[in-house]
């Protein structure tokens, strides 16, 4: 990671530390208007810009502590994939924090401060594909960088890119009746819910990102996708209203 690169994530970690002291110590406490949507934007903001300044943080430590040791470490997840290893040091420790909360008089744990935590790791992680789209990943060998080739990284950054496209596509999905829940009797999600409703629409991503992978011919790939959306339409629509009368009708 070069000089130019560690000061940019040094400076959204600074301005994640900012977001997260004026929201949590100023604005949200001396915000005394009737807005329920402001309220909880303000209640989740804290966890958002926690997410994205640590991760930001740790991946220039990862990289820094590993480059300066006397004997660097070959492993891809200080050096390569660091920007992995930083977003799941950070989710794990925000995740223990907020799970010690329910240990506490003064707090107690909320998933939604969970989930926008991971969305702030998760927009480190696009910025961190956009910040990085230019340059070629390189590796230790024998104390030397040697280059990659770039058309190999170019098209591992394109199926990042639509992997992570997929997550967060799924992940605004499941955000759509979480939100609603604040607003509206009409939409009454249980937790449950929520883990069938993940496991369908991560697993259909996940299904046409490895369809994308593996097939070459785009008339197949178009196809199976398809076959795919389509399944997860009709196993959604037997659970909402059943309208084949299976076992999920309803459900």
């Amino acid at each position: 990671m070069s000089k130019r690169q560690s000061y940019f994530w040094l400076g959204l970690f600074a301005f994640g530390t900012i977001a997260f002291t004026l929201v949590q110590d100023n604005i949200r406490p001396n915000y005394h208007g009737q807005s329920d949507l402001l309220k909880y934007l303000l209640g989740i903001a804290p966890n958002y810009f926690a997410g994205l300044g640590l991760t930001s943080f740790f991946v220039v430590m990862i990289t820094h502590i590993n480059s300066t040791s006397k004997k660097p470490s070959k492993s891809v997840w200080l050096y390569s994939k660091a920007q992995i290893s930083s977003i799941i040091i950070s989710i794990a420790g925000l995740s223990l924090w907020e799970s010690m909360q329910t240990f506490s008089t003064r707090g107690y744990f909320d998933w939604h401060d969970l989930i926008w935590t991971i969305i702030g790791a998760s927009t480190f992680y696009f910025i961190w594909l956009i910040v990085n789209k230019k340059h070629c990943v390189t590796r230790i060998k024998r104390g030397l960088i040697k280059q990659l080739n770039w058309k190999i990284i170019k098209n591992n950054i394109m199926q990042n890119k639509r992997l992570i496209i997929i997550v967060l596509t799924a992940s605004i999905l499941l955000l759509i009746p979480l939100i609603a829940m604040q607003f509206t009797n009409e939409v009454n999600w249980t937790l449950f819910d929520f883990i069938v409703a993940g496991i369908l629409l991560f697993g259909t991503g996940l299904l046409c990102e490895l369809v994308m992978r593996k097939v070459n011919k785009t008339g197949y790939r178009i196809v199976l996708c398809l076959v795919i959306l389509a399944a997860l339409f009709l196993i959604w629509t037997e659970l909402a209203v059943g309208i084949f009368g299976t076992l999920l009708s309803g459900q």
